[in-house]
C-alpha cells in the first residue's frame, strides 16, 4: 500500500468486506496512539517550518533622520540616512541546515510512526475480525454436532423405554449429548472473547457490533 493513507484504505477495501473496513476506520479514529502520532506530526511540521525559515534571505529597509549633538568627525547638523539592506543568513557551520534536516528527520519519523500505528491497529482489528469469523464457523459446526448428539440421546431414551436399548447405551448417549453441549458453550465463549476484543478496539457498542456482525454474516451467506 506504499505507506499512504489512501493506499492503505484501498488495500483493506480489496478484502471485499465492508464491515471490516468500517471497523478498521472506527478503531483508527479512536486509537490514542494515532492521536499521539498526529500531534507529533503537527509538532514536527512546525519545527521544520521554523528551521527552514532560518535559511531564507531577509530584507531590511530602514530610514532614519538623526540630529547629532555629539562631537565627531562630521560637522554638527542634520544627517539623513536611507539604507536598503538585503542580507542572507550565512551559515558557516551548517547549523541552520542541520536544524532543518533534523526537523525533516523528525517529521519523517513521525509520519512513519503514525503510519505504523495505523497499520498496527488495522492488523489487530483484522486479526480479531477474521478470528471471530473463523470462530463463528466452528461455532456453527459445534452447534450442529450438539444438536445431533441431543437428538441421538432423545431417540436412544425413547428406544430404551421401549426396551430396545440398554441403560448403558442410554447413559453413553446422554454423556455424549452433554459433551456436545459443553463443546458448543466453550466455542461460543471463545467467540465472545473476539467480539469483546473488537468492542475494545473500535469503541463500537457491543449490541450494535453484534447486529452488524450478524448482518454481515447474513449478507455473506447470500452472496
Amino acid at each position: 500500500h506504499n505507506g499512504s493513507q489512501a493506499d492503505l484504505a484501498t488495500w483493506w477495501s480489496q478484502q471485499a468486506d465492508a464491515l471490516l473496513v468500517q471497523l478498521i476506520e472506527s478503531a483508527q479514529a479512536v486509537s490514542p496512539t494515532i492521536a499521539t502520532a498526529g500531534s507529533r506530526i503537527a509538532q514536527s511540521r512546525a519545527e521544520r517550518v521554523a528551521a527552514g525559515a532560518a535559511l531564507a534571505p531577509s530584507l531590511d529597509a530602514s530610514a532614519s533622520v538623526n540630529r547629532s549633538n555629539q562631537q565627531s568627525t562630521l560637522p554638527m547638523g542634520t544627517t539623513s540616512q536611507a539604507a536598503l539592506q538585503a542580507s542572507w543568513e550565512i551559515d558557516l557551520f551548517g547549523g541552520n541546515r542541520a536544524a532543518r534536516d533534523a526537523a525533516q528527520a523528525r517529521l519523517d519519523s513521525a509520519h512513519a510512526g503514525w503510519h505504523d500505528a495505523r497499520v498496527s491497529v488495522a492488523a489487530e482489528v483484522a486479526n480479531q475480525y477474521y478470528g471471530l469469523r473463523a470462530c463463528e464457523q466452528l461455532l456453527a459446526v459445534a452447534k450442529q454436532d450438539a444438536t445431533s448428539r441431543a437428538d441421538t440421546a432423545r431417540l436412544t431414551e425413547l428406544s430404551a423405554k421401549a426396551g430396545f436399548q440398554s441403560p448403558a447405551n442410554l447413559a453413553l448417549a446422554r454423556a455424549s449429548a452433554a459433551d456436545g453441549n459443553n463443546r458448543y458453550i466453550t466455542q461460543r465463549a471463545a467467540c465472545d472473547v473476539n467480539v469483546k476484543a473488537l468492542v475494545a478496539l473500535t469503541a463500537v457498542a457491543e449490541p450494535e457490533l453484534r447486529r452488524k456482525l450478524a448482518d454481515g454474516a447474513a449478507a455473506a451467506a447470500r452472496a
